[in-house]
Protein backbone atom coordinates (compact mmCIF):
# COMPACT_ATOMS: atom_id res chain seq x y z
CA UNK A 1 0.00 0.00 0.00
CA UNK A 2 1.44 3.37 -0.95
CA UNK A 3 1.40 6.27 1.45
CA UNK A 4 -1.16 8.83 0.37
CA UNK A 5 -0.07 12.37 -0.44
CA UNK A 6 -2.25 13.60 2.44
CA UNK A 7 -0.49 11.37 4.95
CA UNK A 8 2.91 12.48 3.62
CA UNK A 9 1.89 16.12 4.02
CA UNK A 10 0.62 15.88 7.57
CA UNK A 11 3.71 13.92 8.66
CA UNK A 12 5.94 16.76 7.50
CA UNK A 13 4.07 19.82 8.69
CA UNK A 14 6.57 21.47 11.05
CA UNK A 15 10.18 21.46 12.12
CA UNK A 16 11.49 19.59 15.13
CA UNK A 17 13.44 21.79 17.53
CA UNK A 18 15.69 19.57 19.59
CA UNK A 19 18.09 20.37 22.41
CA UNK A 20 21.22 18.44 21.52
CA UNK A 21 24.58 18.03 23.18
CA UNK A 22 27.25 20.67 22.83
CA UNK A 23 27.75 21.41 19.17
CA UNK A 24 30.73 19.61 17.70
CA UNK A 25 33.30 21.90 16.19
CA UNK A 26 32.69 22.22 12.48
CA UNK A 27 29.33 20.40 12.66
CA UNK A 28 26.11 21.89 11.24
CA UNK A 29 23.79 23.69 13.68
CA UNK A 30 20.79 22.39 11.72
CA UNK A 31 20.19 19.03 10.08
CA UNK A 32 17.31 17.85 7.89
CA UNK A 33 15.21 14.67 8.05
CA UNK A 34 12.41 13.45 5.80
CA UNK A 35 9.99 11.70 8.16
CA UNK A 36 7.67 10.74 5.30
CA UNK A 37 10.57 8.92 3.64
CA UNK A 38 11.42 7.24 6.95
CA UNK A 39 7.82 6.06 7.36
CA UNK A 40 7.76 4.68 3.82
CA UNK A 41 11.13 2.93 4.12
CA UNK A 42 10.26 1.29 7.45
CA UNK A 43 6.65 0.31 6.69
CA UNK A 44 5.14 2.62 9.27
CA UNK A 45 3.25 4.50 6.57
CA UNK A 46 1.40 1.27 5.74
CA UNK A 47 0.45 0.73 9.39
CA UNK A 48 -0.81 4.30 9.79
CA UNK A 49 -2.70 4.29 6.50
CA UNK A 50 -4.36 0.98 7.38
CA UNK A 51 -5.50 2.35 10.72
CA UNK A 52 -6.85 5.47 9.02
CA UNK A 53 -8.70 3.41 6.41
CA UNK A 54 -10.04 0.98 9.03
CA UNK A 55 -11.30 3.84 11.24
CA UNK A 56 -13.12 5.45 8.32
CA UNK A 57 -14.64 2.13 7.28
CA UNK A 58 -15.80 1.39 10.83
CA UNK A 59 -17.35 4.82 11.26
CA UNK A 60 -19.09 4.54 7.90
CA UNK A 61 -20.60 1.22 9.01
CA UNK A 62 -21.74 2.74 12.31
CA UNK A 63 -23.32 5.71 10.54
CA UNK A 64 -25.13 3.40 8.12
CA UNK A 65 -26.54 1.44 11.07
CA UNK A 66 -27.59 4.69 12.72
CA UNK A 67 -29.40 5.83 9.57
CA UNK A 68 -31.12 2.44 9.26
CA UNK A 69 -32.30 2.58 12.87
CA UNK A 70 -33.66 6.09 12.47
CA UNK A 71 -35.48 5.06 9.30
CA UNK A 72 -36.91 2.00 11.05
CA UNK A 73 -38.24 4.11 13.92
CA UNK A 74 -39.83 6.59 11.55
CA UNK A 75 -41.44 3.80 9.52
CA UNK A 76 -42.89 2.30 12.69
CA UNK A 77 -44.43 5.64 13.57
CA UNK A 78 -45.87 5.93 10.04
CA UNK A 79 -47.42 2.48 10.42
CA UNK A 80 -49.02 3.48 13.74
CA UNK A 81 -50.75 6.39 12.03
CA UNK A 82 -52.42 4.05 9.56
CA UNK A 83 -53.61 4.89 6.05
CA UNK A 84 -55.60 7.98 6.98
CA UNK A 85 -53.59 10.16 9.36
CA UNK A 86 -54.98 13.53 10.28
CA UNK A 87 -53.31 16.69 9.05
CA UNK A 88 -51.95 17.33 12.54
CA UNK A 89 -50.47 13.82 12.67
CA UNK A 90 -48.86 14.28 9.26
CA UNK A 91 -47.31 17.57 10.33
CA UNK A 92 -46.01 16.03 13.53
CA UNK A 93 -44.49 13.11 11.63
CA UNK A 94 -42.85 15.49 9.17
CA UNK A 95 -41.34 17.40 12.07
CA UNK A 96 -39.89 14.16 13.40
CA UNK A 97 -38.47 13.32 9.97
CA UNK A 98 -36.82 16.73 9.78
CA UNK A 99 -35.46 16.38 13.33
CA UNK A 100 -34.05 12.93 12.54
CA UNK A 101 -32.34 14.24 9.41
CA UNK A 102 -30.78 17.13 11.33
CA UNK A 103 -29.69 14.80 14.10
CA UNK A 104 -28.04 12.44 11.62
CA UNK A 105 -26.24 15.32 9.87
CA UNK A 106 -24.86 16.52 13.20
CA UNK A 107 -23.76 12.99 14.08
CA UNK A 108 -22.08 12.61 10.70
CA UNK A 109 -20.18 15.88 11.18
CA UNK A 110 -19.11 14.86 14.69
CA UNK A 111 -17.89 11.48 13.38
CA UNK A 112 -15.86 13.17 10.66
CA UNK A 113 -14.24 15.41 13.26
CA UNK A 114 -13.38 12.35 15.34
CA UNK A 115 -11.71 10.72 12.34
CA UNK A 116 -9.62 13.82 11.69
CA UNK A 117 -8.56 13.97 15.34
CA UNK A 118 -7.71 10.26 15.28
CA UNK A 119 -5.56 10.68 12.16
CA UNK A 120 -3.80 13.71 13.62
CA UNK A 121 -3.15 11.69 16.77
CA UNK A 122 -1.58 8.87 14.77
CA UNK A 123 0.77 11.28 13.01
CA UNK A 124 1.69 12.97 16.29
CA UNK A 125 2.35 9.56 17.83
CA UNK A 126 4.64 8.68 14.92
CA UNK A 127 6.54 11.96 15.18
CA UNK A 128 6.98 11.54 18.94
CA UNK A 129 8.26 7.98 18.45
CA UNK A 130 10.86 9.28 15.98
CA UNK A 131 12.09 12.15 18.13
CA UNK A 132 14.52 10.22 20.40
CA UNK A 133 16.18 8.57 17.39
CA UNK A 134 16.35 11.82 15.44
CA UNK A 135 17.68 13.71 18.45
CA UNK A 136 20.44 11.18 19.08
CA UNK A 137 21.60 11.28 15.46
CA UNK A 138 21.33 15.08 15.32
CA UNK A 139 23.41 15.37 18.49
CA UNK A 140 26.06 13.11 16.96
CA UNK A 141 26.28 15.62 14.11
CA UNK A 142 26.55 18.49 16.59
CA UNK A 143 23.17 19.91 15.56
CA UNK A 144 20.78 21.66 17.89
CA UNK A 145 17.85 21.97 15.45
CA UNK A 146 16.24 19.44 13.10
CA UNK A 147 14.19 20.66 10.14
CA UNK A 148 11.71 18.46 8.32
CA UNK A 149 12.27 18.11 4.61
CA UNK A 150 9.14 19.48 2.97
CA UNK A 151 7.94 22.04 0.46
CA UNK A 152 8.86 24.87 2.85
CA UNK A 153 12.54 24.09 2.38
CA UNK A 154 13.66 25.64 -0.89
CA UNK A 155 17.15 24.09 -0.76
CA UNK A 156 19.51 22.39 1.65
CA UNK A 157 22.93 20.81 1.37
CA UNK A 158 22.58 16.99 1.12
CA UNK A 159 25.40 16.76 3.66
CA UNK A 160 23.00 17.86 6.42
CA UNK A 161 20.36 15.25 5.49
CA UNK A 162 20.22 12.56 8.20
CA UNK A 163 17.25 10.67 6.71
CA UNK A 164 19.28 7.60 5.72
CA UNK A 165 20.79 7.36 9.21
CA UNK A 166 17.36 7.59 10.83
CA UNK A 167 16.02 4.86 8.52
CA UNK A 168 18.95 2.61 9.42
CA UNK A 169 18.43 3.25 13.15
CA UNK A 170 14.70 2.48 12.94
CA UNK A 171 15.33 -0.71 10.96
CA UNK A 172 17.85 -1.79 13.58
CA UNK A 173 15.13 -1.73 16.22
CA UNK A 174 12.77 -4.70 16.34
CA UNK A 175 9.95 -3.88 16.36
CA UNK A 176 10.14 -0.31 15.12
CA UNK A 177 9.30 2.38 17.72
CA UNK A 178 5.74 3.15 16.67
CA UNK A 179 4.74 -0.34 15.49
CA UNK A 180 5.80 -1.77 18.81
CA UNK A 181 3.76 0.67 20.88
CA UNK A 182 0.11 0.85 21.81
CA UNK A 183 -1.65 2.70 19.02
CA UNK A 184 -4.37 5.31 19.42
CA UNK A 185 -7.92 4.19 20.13
CA UNK A 186 -10.10 4.22 16.99
CA UNK A 187 -12.99 6.70 16.91
CA UNK A 188 -16.57 5.69 17.62
CA UNK A 189 -19.61 7.37 16.08
CA UNK A 190 -21.64 9.39 18.63
CA UNK A 191 -24.84 7.74 19.82
CA UNK A 192 -28.07 8.97 18.25
CA UNK A 193 -31.43 8.81 20.04
CA UNK A 194 -34.42 7.83 17.86
CA UNK A 195 -37.23 10.34 17.47
CA UNK A 196 -39.87 10.22 20.19
CA UNK A 197 -42.38 7.46 19.57
CA UNK A 198 -45.14 8.87 21.75
CA UNK A 199 -45.91 12.57 21.28
CA UNK A 200 -46.50 14.68 24.41
CA UNK A 201 -50.08 15.00 25.54
CA UNK A 202 -52.08 17.89 24.19
CA UNK A 203 -51.80 21.02 26.30
CA UNK A 204 -48.64 19.85 28.14
CA UNK A 205 -45.45 21.93 28.11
Amino acid sequence: MRMTARLAIIIGLTALSLTACDQLQGGPSTVVVDLAAVAKATGQDVAMQKQMDDSRTELTTQLQETAANLEKDLNEQRDKLGDSPTEAEQQELQQKVTAAQQQYSQTQAAAQQQVQQFEAGLVLQYRESMQPIVQEIAAAHGASVVRLADAALLWFDPKVDITAEVIAAVRAQSPSPMLGSELAEPPVAPAVSPPETDPPAAGSE
